[in-house]
């Protein structure tokens, strides 16, 4: 898009702007598979954490195909969940 000119353009510009990052946000289901990492990564030593959210973060990347974490989708929560489940396995 080119630079906005007027009024018009630089309101429609900001408004698509506010789309697009609305739409960005994560869903409950993607909160709520979040917040389950974060709960048992907080039962971790502190030094530990930091290191095991990357390691989860990058199995799931890995297997799903994402970019980034950020791009979690609901149907893609399952799956995401399960490769969570097996890398906590390799603590027990």
């Amino acid at each position: 898009m080119d630079m906005p000119t007027t009024v018009e353009e630089l309101e429609q510009f900001i408004d698509a702007r506010i789309e697009n990052h609305k739409a960005e946000r994560s869903t409950p289901a993607v909160r709520g598979f979040k917040r389950e990492l974060e709960q048992w990564l907080s039962q971790l030593p502190s030094s530990d954490r930091n290191a095991n959210r990357s390691a989860v973060y990058a199995v799931i990347k890995t297997q799903i195909g994402l970019k980034s974490i950020q791009s979690l989708k609901d149907e893609q929560t399952p799956e995401a969940r399960e490769l969570f489940e097996q890398y906590k396995q390799l603590f027990h």
